[in-house]
């Protein structure tokens, strides 16, 4: 079951749920968040939400910019949306909403996508807009908003109210980019630490976006110190490219198994990553492949050691990923 909702402090939250076959089984308004919980509660733990709004507010990883890492890629892309300040406090209401709405969700043990492997019981964000432009490979021209939102839905999304307004439409987009995602059919935006915007795959080239021969996302930008956008990778296998990138990986810094899968070119293969890894840890420099909150690998046993003997710099047990994560192959 694929749940999109789309958060408005004034209009309420629009909700649409997807079956399987993308037919839409439920479109509902909520007057808010508190009439909205019954609901979503008695959705079942293999459901996956998508929720248009930001996560998370900034962290400040693009030097010297208040917006996330995602928003700066997806400007990059003359792709318009707005900016998430580093303070809740500032942030608009609809923000807010959201905020609690992802709150929400982690309470009720749907936690938000962070990398690694997409799959069911997860809440993704998402940005309507960005999933239209990538599925119809183009921005909107002349038509009007809803014209052109309901033709981007049209064969994908069945069972649509043929007077559906933007709110509800954003909400099926939603949730069919949920369904793209479980599906494996999703890239991603931006920075776990700050939050990953998730659009189905591109149709055709976003602005300066194009996909590799090896099936991967490459994004021509500047991100300052935060975490770059991949240029192509060499091997012939994705276990090949894996150990390219891992040895590539310098003294001092470190990966997430998410980061490289996605640098390799199959985002939902974090798990495979770490396999790869395993199996070549005494040729590669494997203690530098961290998860997704900073923990160390299991092996070698003495992985924290090193990478403290390297300058690689930690939060309790964890290493800080902001400040020691590699920004990839140039």
């Amino acid at each position: 079951m694929f749940v999109g909702i789309d958060v408005s402090a004034s209009r309420g939250l629009d909700l649409c749920v997807l079956d399987s076959k993308r037919h839409v089984s439920l479109l509902l308004k909520a007057r808010d968040l508190e009439t909205l919980e019954p609901i979503l509660r008695q959705f079942p733990k293999t459901t996956t939400f998508a929720v248009d709004a930001p996560s998370t507010p900034s962290k400040g990883l693009v030097a010297g910019k208040e917006h996330r890492v995602a928003e700066h890629e997806l400007r990059k892309l003359n792709i318009s949306l707005y900016f998430t300040p580093r303070s809740e406090d500032t942030s608009p209401s609809w923000m807010r909403a959201g905020f609690a709405l992802y709150q929400l969700l982690d309470s009720m043990g749907f936690p938000v996508f962070g990398g690694g492997e997409a799959g069911s019981g997860l809440t993704i964000e998402v940005y309507p807009h960005l999933s239209y432009v990538s599925l119809t490979g183009d921005k909107r021209g002349s038509a009007s908003k809803v014209e052109w939102s309901r033709a981007a839905l049209r064969r994908s999304v069945h069972g649509l109210p043929p007077g559906a307004d933007q709110d509800a439409l954003d909400a099926a987009c939603a949730a069919l980019t949920a369904w793209t995602f479980v599906n494996g059919r999703w890239v991603a935006y931006g920075d776990p630490v700050e939050g990953l915007i998730i659009a189905p795959r591109p149709k055709t080239e976003l602005g300066r976006v194009t996909t590799t021969g090896l099936n991967q996302l490459t994004l021509d930008i500047e991100t300052g110190s935060a975490p770059r956008a991949i240029r192509s990778v060499q091997g012939s296998s994705f276990a090949d490219r894996v150990a390219s990138l891992v040895s590539q990986i310098p003294v001092g810094r470190v990966a997430t198994y998410g980061d490289v899968a996605r640098w390799a070119g199959n985002p939902s293969a974090a798990r495979a990553v770490g396999s790869v890894i395993r199996n070549r840890q005494f040729e590669l420099p494997c203690h530098r492949v961290v998860d997704n909150r900073g923990d160390p690998p299991p092996y070698p046993p003495d992985a924290a050691a090193r990478l403290r003997a390297e300058g690689v710099g930690f939060d309790g047990s964890r290493v800080a990923l902001s400040a020691n994560r590699w920004q990839g192959p140039r």
